[in-house]
């Protein structure tokens, strides 16, 4: 976080300055970089998929969403209690 407040993208409210937590508000810079990585990656995602008809992205996401919850749960438990679920 220092890095972006001293790059004037995001600044700290808040009574206290030095110490964790707070909240961090983004600037009118940090705003305008926040938007142009959005619209750049909206490219990049879209560029990137262009062979894909909706169905197969369809598909594409749902598999994704899958591996994702799968690995959340091994981050939250273990890997061996996802394989101990896995096999009930």
């Amino acid at each position: 976080m220092s890095i972006l407040i001293d790059k004037g993208l995001v600044i700290k409210e808040g009574n206290n300055q030095n110490l964790y937590g707070g909240l961090y508000t983004l600037t009118k810079q940090g705003f305008s970089l926040a938007k142009k990585i959005r619209e750049r990656t909206n490219q990049a995602v879209e560029l990137a998929g262009k062979d894909l008809d909706e169905s197969s992205r369809e598909i594409m996401y749902r598999s994704l969403n899958s591996i994702s919850q799968n690995l959340k749960f091994i981050c939250e438990n273990s890997l061996d209690d996802a394989l101990e679920t896995e096999g009930k």
